[in-house]
């Protein structure tokens, strides 16, 4: 027989210690006695001590002590239900990731336009923000590590970036072969307007005639109708005249006129008219001051240049905006500016180009065949002195040259996501920016120059055409209000 005396461990005043200890209560852990059993009144800290058959002691685990671990079953149920919580979770997370980027976007590109606006009121010259397009370089199809006409693809050079296959020949590879890189802007600088020129800067007196007193070279094939000439004669073939100022794209007014004239085309210096070595006759043809509205994108021609028959000495040239070494900004990885559908608000009649998405690859070519990797230009966003949105440089309809906007709309640029950029289409099957509700438009106000951002506005219109939809997600811009006035 093992005799068993409880032990109690606790610390009880010494008063109540030999009572909760057993003392003269003779409790005794044999077999039928009917004592107090204390190990189940007390459950605070007791063990038990036995004598053994041989008269050694034998001591019990205290009963209020803890199994640590867990169980592998345990170990499972608890990965099972984080696993699901996960599964739940993780979709609305990545959600209200994309969402969170397309918002800093679109607050990175209106903060960019403020910036720039502000520069240009404090320091009184025009400048722009530049919007960069992905990709300009050209593919070199055969890898003999130049760019010449073994590279051309169809007849023409193709982007670097272009994954779609390349045909061996005609017919032309289709007009989305090149959308990607053409379409979208993820890197933003700034430029500004250089000061006007005039002859009074330059050394010697060059002369401006007119094509009524001089005799007109043959114009190439392709040359747009409408377009008054004139001539500087009998200037240096190196002079800045001819490689800086008269040329594409800047404007010049005559005399003591404050109307400027846009250089459409300049012609291949013609031998100079007193015959010297060296000199040069340089043809330029222009068109009146207000080429383009958004809302008529129509060249309006030069009525009368006002040139003397005996030509005219005197004349500002106003070139185009030049890069900065300057702020620029690079928008989160996998965001844009969708070019495909930013453009103007109103639909033009320039049949079949649309105005609403004026800055697309499409609008340039309109039907014709992919543009060669050169063609499409940076888009330039002018803004005056006083802070207003001046006029916007871009390409000309089927020009890879940069020509004046003149602004008569509000300007909208979608913000998307890089791999959404697609030749817009509507069509809720196709993934696309046009119908995604995430995505964010920035409008910038023709007159006043002020901004606004807003979400997408997304529904679907009685009549369910890519104009009309890309008109609805701009809706909300008109609520929201507008900054920088």
């Amino acid at each position: 027989m093992i005799d068993c005396i409880p032990t109690i461990k606790t610390s009880v005043p010494t008063p109540l210690a030999p009572v909760l200890r057993g003392e003269g209560l003779g409790v005794r852990g044999k077999t039928g006695d009917n004592h107090l059993d204390l190990s189940k009144r007390f459950q605070f800290g007791h063990s038990s001590e036995c004598q053994g058959p041989r008269g050694q002691m034998l001591r019990s685990v205290p009963l209020t002590e803890k199994r640590l671990g867990v169980t592998l079953i345990e170990l499972l149920t608890v990965l099972g239900i984080v696993t699901l919580v996960a599964l739940l979770v993780l979709p609305s997370v990545k959600t209200m990731l994309t969402d969170r980027k397309s918002t800093n976007a679109a607050t990175m590109v209106r903060n960019f336009l403020e910036a720039a606006r502000a520069r240009a009121v404090g320091s009184q010259i025009p400048v722009a923000v530049v919007l960069e397009r992905i990709s300009s370089v050209p593919l070199d199809a055969n890898d003999d590590g130049l760019i010449d006409g073994g590279d051309l693809v169809g007849g023409r050079l193709l982007s670097a970036t272009s994954t779609d296959p390349l045909p061996a020949g005609p017919p032309a590879p289709p007009v989305d072969t090149n959308f990607l890189p053409y379409n979208s802007c993820i890197r933003m600088s700034m430029a500004e307007q250089p000061l006007p020129i005039t002859e009074k800067m330059l050394d010697g007196t060059p002369t401006i005639f007119s094509s009524d007193t001089r005799s007109l070279p043959t114009l190439p094939p392709g040359t747009p109708a409408g377009l008054s000439w004139a001539v500087l004669e009998n200037v240096l073939s190196s002079s800045p005249l001819v490689t800086n100022y008269f040329v594409a794209g800047n404007e010049v007014s005559l005399g003591q006129s404050n109307v400027r004239h846009l250089i459409v085309l300049t012609l291949v210096p013609a031998p100079p008219t007193n015959g010297q070595a060296g000199f040069v006759n340089h043809w330029f043809g222009v068109v009146g001051r207000n080429v383009i509205a958004s809302n008529l994108e129509q060249a309006i021609p030069a009525t009368d240049l006002a040139i003397p028959t005996f030509g005219e000495t005197r004349f500002t040239v106003f070139q185009k905006p030049k890069p900065i070494n300057g702020p620029n900004i690079q928008l989160p990885k996998g965001m844009c500016i969708d070019l495909s559908l930013s453009g103007f608000s109103t639909f033009g009649n320039l049949a079949p180009r649309d105005n609403r998405m004026r800055f697309s690859s499409a609008w340039v070519t309109a039907g014709m065949s992919v543009p060669s990797a050169e063609t499409l230009r940076p888009i330039f966003i002018v803004f005056s002195p006083d802070g207003s949105l001046s006029r916007v440089y871009a390409n000309g309809a089927g020009s890879s040259g940069s020509i004046p906007i003149e602004l008569a709309d509000d300007m909208f640029l979608h913000i998307g996501k890089l791999d959404q950029v697609v030749p817009p289409v509507f069509d809720t099957t196709t993934v696309q920016n046009l119908t995604d509700p995430s995505m964010y438009i920035v409008r910038l106000s023709s007159k006043s120059g002020g901004l606004s951002v807003a979400p997408s506005t997304q529904g679907v219109p009685d009549a369910a055409t890519v104009g009309s939809v890309l008109e609805l997600t701009r809706q909300g811009t008109y609520g929201a209000s507008l900054t920088g006035q």
